[in-house]
Protein backbone atom coordinates (compact mmCIF):
# COMPACT_ATOMS: atom_id res chain seq x y z
CA UNK A 1 0.00 0.00 0.00
CA UNK A 2 1.12 3.53 -0.75
CA UNK A 3 -0.41 6.93 -0.13
CA UNK A 4 -2.94 7.70 -2.85
CA UNK A 5 -4.12 4.12 -3.37
CA UNK A 6 -7.86 3.52 -3.57
CA UNK A 7 -9.17 0.72 -1.37
CA UNK A 8 -12.43 -1.14 -1.00
CA UNK A 9 -13.00 -2.34 2.56
CA UNK A 10 -15.47 -4.96 3.72
CA UNK A 11 -16.24 -5.86 7.37
CA UNK A 12 -15.29 -9.22 8.83
CA UNK A 13 -18.97 -10.21 8.86
CA UNK A 14 -20.81 -9.10 5.75
CA UNK A 15 -24.40 -7.96 6.32
CA UNK A 16 -27.18 -10.03 4.85
CA UNK A 17 -27.52 -8.61 1.32
CA UNK A 18 -31.29 -8.46 1.80
CA UNK A 19 -30.97 -6.13 4.79
CA UNK A 20 -29.78 -3.15 2.77
CA UNK A 21 -27.01 -2.53 5.32
CA UNK A 22 -23.75 -1.11 3.99
CA UNK A 23 -21.20 -3.80 3.22
CA UNK A 24 -18.49 -2.11 1.15
CA UNK A 25 -16.66 1.18 1.62
CA UNK A 26 -14.60 3.04 -0.98
CA UNK A 27 -11.81 5.12 0.52
CA UNK A 28 -8.32 6.43 -0.17
CA UNK A 29 -5.03 5.84 1.62
CA UNK A 30 -3.37 8.99 2.97
CA UNK A 31 -0.51 7.43 4.97
CA UNK A 32 1.21 4.05 5.46
CA UNK A 33 3.15 2.87 8.53
CA UNK A 34 5.10 -0.19 7.40
CA UNK A 35 6.55 -0.82 10.84
CA UNK A 36 3.18 -0.90 12.56
CA UNK A 37 1.55 -2.51 9.48
CA UNK A 38 -1.24 0.03 9.46
CA UNK A 39 -2.70 2.42 6.92
CA UNK A 40 -4.57 5.67 7.43
CA UNK A 41 -7.49 6.44 5.14
CA UNK A 42 -9.15 9.72 4.18
CA UNK A 43 -12.47 9.26 5.99
CA UNK A 44 -13.09 5.76 7.28
CA UNK A 45 -16.17 4.22 8.88
CA UNK A 46 -16.78 2.28 12.09
CA UNK A 47 -17.32 -1.45 12.17
CA UNK A 48 -14.47 -2.46 9.86
CA UNK A 49 -12.28 -4.13 12.49
CA UNK A 50 -10.80 -7.45 11.33
CA UNK A 51 -12.30 -6.93 7.88
CA UNK A 52 -10.65 -7.30 4.49
CA UNK A 53 -9.11 -4.52 2.38
CA UNK A 54 -8.80 -4.81 -1.39
CA UNK A 55 -6.19 -2.49 -2.90
CA UNK A 56 -7.38 -0.98 -6.21
CA UNK A 57 -4.17 0.97 -6.84
CA UNK A 58 -3.68 4.67 -7.44
CA UNK A 59 -5.30 4.72 -10.91
CA UNK A 60 -8.68 3.27 -9.93
CA UNK A 61 -11.49 5.09 -11.76
CA UNK A 62 -15.26 5.35 -11.57
CA UNK A 63 -16.38 7.04 -14.77
CA UNK A 64 -19.88 8.36 -15.40
CA UNK A 65 -21.30 9.23 -18.82
CA UNK A 66 -24.13 11.52 -19.93
CA UNK A 67 -25.50 12.93 -23.19
CA UNK A 68 -26.01 16.69 -23.02
CA UNK A 69 -26.31 19.24 -25.79
CA UNK A 70 -25.52 16.72 -28.52
CA UNK A 71 -22.29 15.57 -26.90
CA UNK A 72 -21.21 12.54 -24.90
CA UNK A 73 -19.71 13.78 -21.63
CA UNK A 74 -17.69 11.95 -19.00
CA UNK A 75 -16.91 12.61 -15.35
CA UNK A 76 -14.37 10.94 -13.11
CA UNK A 77 -16.25 10.37 -9.85
CA UNK A 78 -13.06 9.35 -8.05
CA UNK A 79 -11.48 12.71 -8.91
CA UNK A 80 -14.57 14.52 -7.66
CA UNK A 81 -14.74 12.64 -4.36
CA UNK A 82 -15.27 13.39 -1.57
CA UNK A 83 -16.68 16.78 -2.54
CA UNK A 84 -19.53 17.20 -5.02
CA UNK A 85 -19.34 13.89 -6.86
CA UNK A 86 -19.80 15.30 -10.39
CA UNK A 87 -22.69 17.56 -9.37
CA UNK A 88 -21.22 20.59 -11.17
CA UNK A 89 -21.36 21.05 -14.95
CA UNK A 90 -17.64 21.90 -14.94
CA UNK A 91 -16.86 18.36 -13.72
CA UNK A 92 -18.04 16.91 -17.05
CA UNK A 93 -15.74 16.96 -20.09
CA UNK A 94 -16.52 16.07 -23.73
CA UNK A 95 -15.85 12.48 -24.78
CA UNK A 96 -17.54 12.52 -28.19
CA UNK A 97 -19.50 14.88 -30.43
CA UNK A 98 -22.78 14.40 -32.31
CA UNK A 99 -24.03 11.88 -29.75
CA UNK A 100 -27.74 12.65 -29.48
CA UNK A 101 -29.13 9.90 -27.25
CA UNK A 102 -28.10 7.17 -24.85
CA UNK A 103 -30.26 4.35 -23.54
CA UNK A 104 -29.41 1.81 -20.85
CA UNK A 105 -31.21 -1.14 -19.31
CA UNK A 106 -30.34 -3.39 -16.40
CA UNK A 107 -30.40 -7.10 -17.08
CA UNK A 108 -31.91 -8.81 -14.04
CA UNK A 109 -32.38 -12.40 -12.98
CA UNK A 110 -35.76 -12.47 -11.27
CA UNK A 111 -36.16 -16.27 -11.14
CA UNK A 112 -34.26 -18.67 -8.86
CA UNK A 113 -31.66 -20.00 -9.19
CA UNK A 114 -29.70 -16.89 -10.11
CA UNK A 115 -27.91 -17.82 -13.32
CA UNK A 116 -28.92 -15.67 -16.29
CA UNK A 117 -30.85 -12.56 -17.30
CA UNK A 118 -34.59 -13.01 -17.80
CA UNK A 119 -35.74 -9.37 -17.68
CA UNK A 120 -34.43 -6.07 -19.03
CA UNK A 121 -35.68 -2.84 -17.45
CA UNK A 122 -34.61 0.75 -16.90
CA UNK A 123 -35.41 0.88 -13.16
CA UNK A 124 -32.15 0.94 -11.21
CA UNK A 125 -31.73 -1.72 -8.50
CA UNK A 126 -33.16 -0.26 -5.29
CA UNK A 127 -31.80 -2.68 -2.67
CA UNK A 128 -28.69 -4.74 -2.08
CA UNK A 129 -30.69 -7.80 -3.10
CA UNK A 130 -31.62 -6.15 -6.38
CA UNK A 131 -27.92 -5.55 -7.08
CA UNK A 132 -27.20 -9.22 -6.45
CA UNK A 133 -29.65 -10.05 -9.23
CA UNK A 134 -28.32 -7.41 -11.67
CA UNK A 135 -26.28 -9.45 -14.12
CA UNK A 136 -25.65 -7.14 -17.09
CA UNK A 137 -26.23 -3.74 -18.65
CA UNK A 138 -27.52 -3.16 -22.18
CA UNK A 139 -26.33 0.18 -23.59
CA UNK A 140 -27.09 2.00 -26.83
CA UNK A 141 -25.55 5.21 -28.21
CA UNK A 142 -27.15 7.14 -31.07
CA UNK A 143 -24.70 9.00 -33.29
CA UNK A 144 -25.84 11.72 -35.69
CA UNK A 145 -24.21 12.66 -38.98
CA UNK A 146 -23.45 16.39 -38.92
CA UNK A 147 -24.65 16.81 -42.52
CA UNK A 148 -28.05 18.51 -42.61
CA UNK A 149 -30.23 17.05 -45.40
CA UNK A 150 -32.83 19.39 -46.88
CA UNK A 151 -36.40 18.16 -47.14
CA UNK A 152 -36.81 16.72 -50.64
CA UNK A 153 -39.76 14.51 -51.55
CA UNK A 154 -38.19 13.44 -54.85
CA UNK A 155 -35.01 12.32 -53.11
CA UNK A 156 -36.55 11.00 -49.89
CA UNK A 157 -40.07 9.76 -50.62
CA UNK A 158 -42.75 9.77 -49.37
CA UNK A 159 -42.44 12.70 -46.94
CA UNK A 160 -39.12 14.24 -47.98
CA UNK A 161 -37.15 13.44 -44.81
CA UNK A 162 -33.90 11.47 -44.88
CA UNK A 163 -34.89 9.89 -41.53
CA UNK A 164 -38.70 9.72 -41.39
CA UNK A 165 -38.69 7.40 -38.35
CA UNK A 166 -36.59 7.39 -35.22
CA UNK A 167 -33.73 4.86 -35.16
CA UNK A 168 -34.37 1.69 -33.21
CA UNK A 169 -32.52 -0.66 -30.90
CA UNK A 170 -33.34 -3.96 -29.24
CA UNK A 171 -35.61 -2.32 -26.61
CA UNK A 172 -37.54 -0.01 -28.93
CA UNK A 173 -40.58 -2.28 -28.64
CA UNK A 174 -41.83 -4.36 -25.72
CA UNK A 175 -40.99 -8.06 -25.72
CA UNK A 176 -41.33 -10.96 -23.30
CA UNK A 177 -38.04 -10.18 -21.53
CA UNK A 178 -38.37 -6.39 -21.99
CA UNK A 179 -41.95 -5.71 -20.85
CA UNK A 180 -41.63 -1.92 -21.05
CA UNK A 181 -40.39 -0.43 -24.31
CA UNK A 182 -37.61 2.17 -24.15
CA UNK A 183 -37.71 3.85 -27.59
CA UNK A 184 -35.21 6.37 -28.88
CA UNK A 185 -36.74 9.85 -28.79
CA UNK A 186 -35.06 12.62 -30.80
CA UNK A 187 -37.96 15.09 -30.88
CA UNK A 188 -36.17 17.60 -28.62
CA UNK A 189 -34.62 18.80 -31.88
CA UNK A 190 -37.45 19.86 -34.26
CA UNK A 191 -35.13 19.20 -37.24
CA UNK A 192 -34.13 15.69 -36.21
CA UNK A 193 -35.61 14.09 -39.35
CA UNK A 194 -33.14 15.99 -41.52
CA UNK A 195 -30.13 14.04 -40.27
CA UNK A 196 -28.85 10.48 -40.61
CA UNK A 197 -28.18 8.31 -37.54
CA UNK A 198 -26.38 5.17 -36.49
CA UNK A 199 -27.01 3.15 -33.34
CA UNK A 200 -24.21 1.36 -31.49
CA UNK A 201 -25.39 -1.23 -28.98
CA UNK A 202 -23.65 -3.61 -26.61
CA UNK A 203 -24.29 -5.79 -23.55
CA UNK A 204 -21.78 -5.61 -20.69
CA UNK A 205 -21.78 -8.36 -18.02
CA UNK A 206 -21.68 -7.09 -14.43
CA UNK A 207 -19.43 -9.76 -12.99
CA UNK A 208 -17.87 -7.88 -10.11
CA UNK A 209 -21.12 -7.39 -8.18
CA UNK A 210 -22.79 -10.71 -8.91
CA UNK A 211 -22.80 -12.35 -5.49
CA UNK A 212 -24.86 -15.27 -6.71
CA UNK A 213 -24.20 -17.25 -3.56
CA UNK A 214 -26.18 -14.65 -1.61
CA UNK A 215 -29.20 -14.66 -3.89
CA UNK A 216 -30.88 -17.53 -2.06
CA UNK A 217 -31.36 -15.17 0.91
CA UNK A 218 -33.29 -12.73 -1.29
Amino acid sequence: YTAGDWIIATPATRPNPCSGAAGLVLDRVVAVDTAAKTITVATGVPGMANGVIFNQGANFKIIGYAVRGGNLLRCDFTAALPAVGCANAADWTPAGSDIVAMRALYGKDTVDPVDSVDRWESAAPATACDWVRARAARIALVVRNNQYEKTNVAQFPPDGYVTPNAPTWSASVATTDTPTAVPIDLTANPLWKNYRYKVFETVAPIRNISYAQSAAKC
